[in-house]
């Protein structure tokens, strides 16, 4: 996408510039990692190490001086379906292809099975962010009786027209989880798809209070969280780069992964979305001002922590008074919100262009031995501008906004045990929460 297609007001830019970093940013990474440093760098530029995390860290500086968290909210929401339309078109596909049948995806079994031997086999469960329904469907031909609700309409659409043929017992709604449609003590049980994504403590707060409220006495709520960590999971979702440099890419980028300090979360953006990432000594210590939380712990797909939360009577009306709202937004110079949005795009630009050269490659037979060598020339403009945005002022941005020191990257396993993460899947695939693409990830085919 060139500057010319971008939209005029800052907030969507912001947004369409965070959606671009992450979608243009892996192709980048064994080029910073294998770089000439500076003395004391090691095998990789250290002060790059993680550009495109202190990158998205930046953007979102640039949209909290141009909006206010509920416009944030706003915009997000927007994104959000524009996230969704590659997924909408493949599922309506699925369908006019006579492909009605629906399988349990490897992660949502156990999550099933939790409630289910809490709650009993034909529980009353309402899912959060059902996408497609594909999870609701496959829950309900197991027993549950499944109301999914989405704010994406055209989602839930689909939903319902897909259970038009199955005729499970599950029923769809399109619904700001903000502001449920059920009486209190509605439903036995609750899936949350994604916890994290209000811009401000307040919304939190006033998101787990409205849960609270229609969870009946002695229910049970699964809350899924994405886990603090670096990098972004990319390659365990789709993609049309080609597979032998997606394949290259996942070998040189599984290196990345590091984990921050145990007991905090972090803030940024990705793919266009806010996101509040934890820990989950973060998470529970979060949820428990609303519920009382029975366990919280990593999953297999690393990318998540799953809380599981019961009922805590008398707190739902209490949850507004503690979240603290960010206070309201100083006179900000307009000027320089411009100014960093157009380096912002102009980095973008070459990213993006990196990417299609990586992929031009493959595809025309190149390997990952060659590929440094054959390429580098093209990517000193980009190596060029990240020394500007991020070389020096990398730990500054990540110093301002998280108001501690930027901790070293280090291998999976390495350090604390507690900290390691389980085996990813194998097959590449990807098993995010309700069998579809999460929702900042859904444009990924681009390039």
């Amino acid at each position: 996408m060139r500057k010319a297609n971008h939209p005029e007001d800052p907030v969507s830019r912001i947004l369409d510039l965070s959606r671009r970093v992450s979608l243009f940013s892996p192709a980048m990474k064994p080029f910073v990692r294998f770089a000439p440093g500076k003395p004391g760098d090691g095998f990789c530029r250290r002060h790059l190490w993680d550009f495109d995390d202190l990158l998205q860290k930046e953007l979102l500086r640039l949209l909290r001086q141009a909006a206010s968290p509920g416009e944030i909210a706003q915009a997000c929401a927007r994104q959000w379906k524009q996230n969704s339309m590659p997924l909408l078109r493949a599922e309506r596909g699925r369908l006019e292809n006579g492909i009605i049948d629906v399988t349990e995806p490897p992660y949502a079994a156990p999550r099933r099975d939790i409630l289910q031997e809490h709650l009993g086999r034909d529980s009353r469960v309402l899912y959060i962010g059902c996408g497609t329904g594909r999870d609701c469907l496959a829950w309900a031909r197991e027993g549950l009786r499944v109301v999914g609700v989405d704010t994406d309409q055209s989602l839930v659409t689909l939903a319902c027209r897909w259970n038009g043929h199955l005729r499970v017992p599950a029923v769809f709604a399109g619904m700001n989880m903000m502001d449920l449609g059920f009486r209190p003590d509605a439903f036995d049980g609750f899936l949350l798809e994604t916890y994290g994504g209000m811009p401000d403590a307040r919304h939190a707060a006033a998101l787990r209070g409205e849960l609270n409220r229609v969870l009946r006495p002695g229910g049970m709520g699964l809350v899924v969280a994405e886990r603090k960590m670096y990098p972004c999971w990319w390659f365990l979702m789709g993609s049309s780069w080609p597979a032998s440099m997606v394949a290259w890419l996942r070998g040189q980028v599984s290196l990345d992964f590091r984990f921050g300090e145990k007991d905090a979360c972090e803030e940024r953006l990705q793919y266009g979305l806010f996101s509040r990432c934890h820990t989950a000594a973060s998470l529970s210590a979060e949820l428990s001002r609303t519920f009382e939380v029975l366990s919280c712990r990593y999953q297999a797909d690393p990318r998540y922590v799953l809380a599981v939360v019961r009922k805590n009577e008398g707190s739902s009306h209490r949850q507004m008074g503690e979240g603290h709202s960010q206070p309201n937004r100083s006179r900000v110079d307009l000027s320089a919100v411009e100014d960093g949005i157009e380096k912002a795009e102009a980095l973008c630009l070459e990213l993006e262009r990196h990417a299609e050269r990586a992929a031009s490659y493959f595809e025309a037979g190149g390997s990952g031995t060659a590929c440094l060598t054959e390429l580098a020339p093209g990517a000193e403009t980009a190596m060029s501008l990240l020394d500007q945005r991020v070389g020096k002022g990398g730990a500054d941005i990540g110093l301002a906004l998280q108001g501690r020191r930027v901790p070293v990257p280090h291998r999976i396993g390495d350090g604390d045990p507690d900290d390691a993460v389980e085996r990813i899947p194998q097959d590449g695939r990807h098993y995010g929460p309700s069998g579809r693409l999460p929702a900042y990830a859904h444009e990924d085919a681009v390039r």
